[in-house]
């Protein structure tokens, strides 16, 4: 769809306007200070302002609005006092969009500098939503979903966050979906919940694109469709969202649903680990593994243990170990190997039982081998269960 041109007043027309505002004229005025901001070289601003302040005098509420703006948002003119001052005028006047910014500086300063904002917050957003303002009703049913300015209600916050996504708003309609998920405020109902995030998805709202690619990967409340939910993961990646594009970075290593592919893998991951991503970092990190590339394995590996990713802490420990990549250094492995297994990660646990069992770089220690085996046991872990056996035979056979 193409974007609408913006009109571009003649010169003879501007010039009409300039004289009616020097008339004394307010929508004038303000139409003239609106066109030299909008579309006249920045040098003019200042005549912009000059023009919306006059307007703004008499009382225009649309001049009240982009005048407060002005003051909270540009850098040479910031004053966010007059700026609160001038949009509360423009709101008592009836202006929804000045009820809603007020509403978020107060919001911003209940959750920076004191609570007590929030129940100004919530007047504005009350204001705003009683007239049917989608954002606003949106915004009322956080601050009861949050209990912030009012005490904490989940059936008020689902009836304010239907009413604006009955009016189309992706976000409401997103939220609407949680609720349904959860059963915050209604009766769980998957059905419901699948229903509004694809209206949201729809829309692209990414987290529903992200939760309805779920769905379809795992069948929940709807057919179980691969297809489907790489579709609706590309929609959220394809924005640079960073969840979808690690799931579709698992989707392509581990082939589910799908042929296993690399490149398509080391794709997604890449755009996510860029970002900062640790389990994004640790899925590169083992994509090159896997094509022993072990440089770049390595690199991506560190990436992640530097935030911490326990999977990417066992494999660089398992790097370490073995001098892959990296010269074999144990103390690190063990290191990295216990840092891992603290976080729960059974295949460090069985790693680290491991070491202790054969007194590789720590003194053989039988009762802590057993206390790591039991951990990844506990998980599943066949390999683990499988080594308690053997060591309850030859307790048995000891003793």
């Amino acid at each position: 769809m193409e974007q609408e041109k913006q009109y571009i007043p003649s010169q003879e027309e501007l010039e009409q306007l300039k004289r009616d505002a020097e008339q004394g004229d307010a929508e004038a005025q303000y139409q003239l200070g609106r066109n030299i901001k909008k579309l006249v070289s920045w040098r003019y601003e200042e005549e912009a302002v000059y023009w919306y302040t006059k307007s703004a005098e008499q009382g225009h509420t649309k001049a009240l609005h982009d005048l407060g703006m002005i003051y909270l948002c540009d850098d040479e003119h910031g004053d966010w006092e007059k700026g609160m001052s001038l949009l509360t005028l423009s709101a008592e006047q009836g202006c929804l969009s000045a009820m809603n910014v007020l509403g978020v500086e107060y919001n911003s300063c209940g959750e920076n500098t004191d609570a007590k904002y929030y129940e100004q917050a919530v007047y504005w957003f009350a204001k705003s939503a009683e007239l049917n303002s989608s954002y606003g009703q949106r915004n009322l049913g956080l601050c009861y979903i949050n209990g912030h300015g009012v005490d904490q209600d989940d059936e008020k916050a689902v009836y304010w966050w239907r009413r604006s996504a009955d009016q189309g708003d992706s976000h409401s309609q997103f939220n609407l979906g949680q609720c349904y998920d959860k059963g915050r405020g209604v009766d769980k109902d998957e059905k419901q919940a699948v229903y509004w995030w694809t209206k949201a998805a729809e829309q692209g709202h990414a987290d529903a694109q992200c939760n309805l690619a779920w769905h379809y990967v795992y069948g929940e409340c709807v057919e179980q469709d691969t297809e489907k939910a790489i579709y609706w993961y590309k929609k959220a990646a394809e924005r640079g969202f960073v969840p979808a594009q690690v799931y579709l970075g698992n989707i392509y290593y581990h082939g589910e649903g799908v042929e296993q592919d690399y490149q398509q893998a080391v794709e997604w991951y890449t755009l996510a680990a860029e970002q900062g991503d640790a389990k994004a970092q640790y899925g590169l990190g083992m994509c090159y593994f896997d094509v022993e590339d072990y440089e770049q394995a390595i690199y991506w590996y560190r990436k992640a243990v530097e935030q911490g990713d326990a999977g990417a802490q066992n494999d660089l420990g398992f790097c370490y170990e073995n001098g892959i990549g990296v010269e074999v250094d144990i103390e690190e492995a063990l290191r990295l190997y216990r840092l891992s297994a603290e976080q729960g990660c059974d295949y460090a646990q069985f790693n680290l039982a491991e070491c202790y069992e054969q007194g590789r770089g720590v003194e053989k220690d039988l009762e802590q081998a057993i206390h790591w085996y039991t951990l990844a046991a506990e998980q599943g872990d066949e390999d683990a269960i499988e080594v308690l056996e053997r060591l309850k035979r030859q307790k048995k056979n000891n003793d």
